[in-house]
């Protein structure tokens, strides 16, 4: 990585403030004239000075050793999760033929769901990790796909989305994203109100998208 230009002019500055407080603090030997004019008392004088300009900048390079060298990668990580959701989600509702998707992502800690990136509305949703509380809540709980053509007789089903899309929602398909390579839940991918019924062919690319879903968290973590 490149030190910034703040950083060179630190570390110079720092070494200039070594030098100055050697020559106020550190007496010179009681030289005459000609001798001060010695070219060898000229190198000594010369070197000295470089001494405590180098000193200055490895005491100014100090803080780096305390700089998170992984922040950068961290940032660009997330950045590059951020376009990949956004992206994968746009194309999603289209491919479901639905008009509002959302990604779940699953928070074990503080027992909670929340949407990562959506599609038909703004804002992002918080779901309580509890059973009875939503549908995504139990398939992210269960691990296992939930497909409800009318989620008015559906006790799992959450109403607050209805206002928040400002329009009633009939149906509501919905499927548990694995980690890769394992069997634990870490996100679940929901769609609402298709106009014609959930088919097998809608079954078959759920399982397509949360396994890409999948992939892509890995490869970004």
């Amino acid at each position: 990585e490149k030190v910034p230009g703040a950083g060179w002019a630190q570390m110079f500055l720092f070494g200039g403030v070594i030098e100055s407080l050697s020559r106020r603090y550190v007496l010179p030997p009681g030289l005459t004239m000609p001798q001060f004019q010695l070219r060898l008392t000229q190198l000594v004088g010369t070197a000295g000075a470089a001494l405590g300009v180098v000193t200055g900048c490895l005491l100014g390079m100090c803080n780096l050793f305390f700089l998170d060298l992984d922040e950068a990668e961290r940032l660009k990580r997330a950045a590059k999760l951020d376009t990949m959701f956004e992206t994968v989600m746009e194309s999603a509702v289209g491919t479901m033929g639905c008009p509002v998707g959302t990604i779940f992502l699953v928070d074990f800690e503080h027992r909670e769901l929340w949407g990562r990136a959506a599609v038909g509305y703004e804002g992002v949703v918080h779901r309580p990790l509890e059973e009875t509380s939503s549908l995504a809540a139990w398939v992210a709980i269960k691990g296992e796909p939930a497909v409800v053509e009318d989620v008015s007789t559906d006790p799992r089903y959450c109403t607050d989305i209805e206002r928040i899309l400002g329009t009633p929602v009939k149906s509501c398909i919905t499927y548990p994203i694995f980690e890769h390579g394992g069997d634990s839940v870490i996100a679940v991918l929901q769609f609402v109100n298709k106009p014609t019924p959930f088919s097998e062919e809608d079954d078959r690319v759920m399982r397509l998208m949360c396994t890409h879903f999948s992939i892509f968290i890995a490869n970004c973590e």
